[in-house]
């Protein structure tokens, strides 16, 4: 502790930190401090209640202040950001897609205290509490205001006269009655970090034991990012490659190579969907091409499909890697044994795990927050540890089948 102490005084009294604006945040320091910035945020919003709703008027006065105040730093509908705001460090968020990151309560906090070590102001010792609200308004609207309303809105004296206020939603629902709750969020973030230690505990010894299959290498520490210390106690109890040959060749009994076949399958789903959702979070029109706002009115349904595919895609290619050796196939023998051996696995898996997480996702998730949970949360992310342990339920009698008839090899 005492070294740790002496070389951080080093650091700061040589003056090795390069404190210019000019140069980034090394990537541990920016992930360190946008972390402890929104665990920050949900921690002291936490107790704020937004209003239920926002009038047109109150959408419409916080326009004209965030035009005045914040467009140049931030951007608007049709406005990019001003030609300073990329010198500053870090570089402040264009924040046409705010509501979507941070709930009501989140965004007052922020509008109202500010942010250390960036340009962000405190604007709460300028503004009333309405004033505050009005801004927060605008942005929850901001995603459906157009740049041609924008526009004609900003640039008349009485906007509540324009035709263009006639267009902004009379009242809007306050995403402060979508905040999570805090025993939800903690909880979350609980089991997400138990199964993040389990997998990395797994790899660690996987690299010092490698699996006799290089692909079940990949697959335990996957198993685990659902599993967590369950999957952890299975690895060591039947998984662990010994250090050295010998011991029981009988292997593990065969309900327990079941649970590893459908492990091996929940792997490849895991991976898939690990991929497919940040994807389409990352570039949400990719859902338009599986139907969202065609077929599928809510876009999680479209990304449900892509889910599928991904997974399928992932799951047959483990497979392959798996059973290609074992029976030493040809490259197209391989593929086809492998799609006879888990297509009716991964599908059994994704009609287990859809069906829980729209179950948790429609039926408990969104009755408590008034939305579903994004990609970028927590509690997502939790939801879907547990629609993949119901995965792991639906499909472990197909494995038995699969297995037990000769389909597929046990592991």
């Amino acid at each position: 502790m005492a070294t740790t102490g002496l070389v951080a005084l080093g650091v700061i009294y040589s003056g090795a930190f390069d404190a210019t604006a000019t140069k980034p945040h090394e990537s541990v320091v920016a992930w360190a401090t946008h972390t402890a910035f929104k665990q920050s945020v949900k921690l002291r919003a936490a107790s704020i209640r937004p209003p239920m709703g926002f009038t047109r008027a109150q959408i419409i006065s916080g326009l004209a202040d965030y035009d005045r105040n914040c467009s140049a730093c931030h951007g608007a509908p049709g406005i990019g950001r001003g030609p300073f705001a990329a010198e500053l460090n870090p570089t402040p968020p264009y924040l046409l897609e705010a509501s979507r990151k941070w709930n009501t309560a989140q965004l007052y906090w922020i509008v109202s205290e500010g942010v250390k070590m960036t340009g962000m102001p405190a604007w709460g010792p300028s503004r009333s509490d309405d004033e505050l609200w009005n801004i927060v308004a605008f942005l929850e609207a901001m995603p459906s205001i157009t740049p041609a309303q924008y526009e004609a809105l900003r640039e008349t004296r009485d906007p509540m006269a324009t035709p263009a206020a006639s267009q902004i939603p009379g009242v809007m629902p306050s995403a402060g009655t979508r905040r999570f709750p805090l025993w939800l969020d903690l909880i979350s973030t609980a089991s997400l970090a138990v199964a993040l230690v389990c997998a990395l505990i797994i790899l660690q010894d996987i690299v010092r034991r490698p699996q006799k299959m290089w692909i079940m290498n990949v697959v335990w520490p996957l198993t685990a990012l659902f599993g967590g210390v369950l999957w952890l106690v299975g690895y060591y109890r039947w998984g662990r490659r010994a250090a050295k040959s010998g011991g029981d060749s009988a292997g593990p009994p065969f309900a327990v190579k079941v649970g590893i076949g459908a492990s091996h399958c929940g792997a490849g789903c895991t991976l898939g969907d690990l991929i497919a959702e940040w994807l389409v979070f990352v570039i949400p029109t990719i859902a338009l091409a599986f139907g969202w706002k065609t077929l599928f009115a809510e876009k999680t349904f479209a990304v449900w499909v892509l889910d599928y595919l991904v997974a399928f895609g992932v799951g047959i290619a483990f497979q392959y890697f798996t059973i290609k050796p074992m029976r030493d196939l040809s490259v197209l023998g391989g593929l086809w044994q492998a799609v006879k051996a888990d297509a009716a696995s991964i599908s059994a898996w994704q009609v287990g795990m859809y069906g829980l997480m729209g179950a948790l996702q429609f039926g408990v998730v969104k009755p408590l927050s008034g939305e579903i949970a994004p990609v970028n949360s927590t509690e997502f992310w939790f939801a879907m540890q547990l629609a993949m342990l119901a995965g792991f339920c639906t499909s472990y009698p197909v494995n038995w089948w699969l297995i037990r008839s000769g389909v597929k090899e046990a592991m």
